[in-house]
């Protein structure tokens, strides 16, 4: 687990295929410029994306939703299966 700013973390150390995020980027500008460097690590793999309370529906199109469970307007739980270019 890490707990922190995930632009201070090196993600190409991290060797895991999911990644849960609660509660990020307030801004779309930091969220694409986080899924852009997540889509890099472990090149080839299936990969997950657990997100609690991104409300926005701008997740990059690469990306298929495979479960959402939204509790109130401003709390879900979304995760995405990242597919392969």
């Amino acid at each position: 687990m890490y707990c922190g700013n995930i632009f201070d973390f090196k993600l190409k150390k991290f060797n895991s295929n999911c990644f849960i995020l609660i509660d990020p980027f307030k801004q779309s500008k930091e969220r694409n410029k986080f899924l852009s460097r997540f889509e890099k690590v472990l090149p080839k793999k299936n990969k997950y994306l657990i997100t609690v309370n991104i409300l926005k529906n701008k997740i990059h199109k690469n990306y298929t939703l495979i479960y959402s469970l939204s509790a109130s307007k401003n709390r879900c739980l979304k995760i995405y299966k990242i597919n392969l270019i």
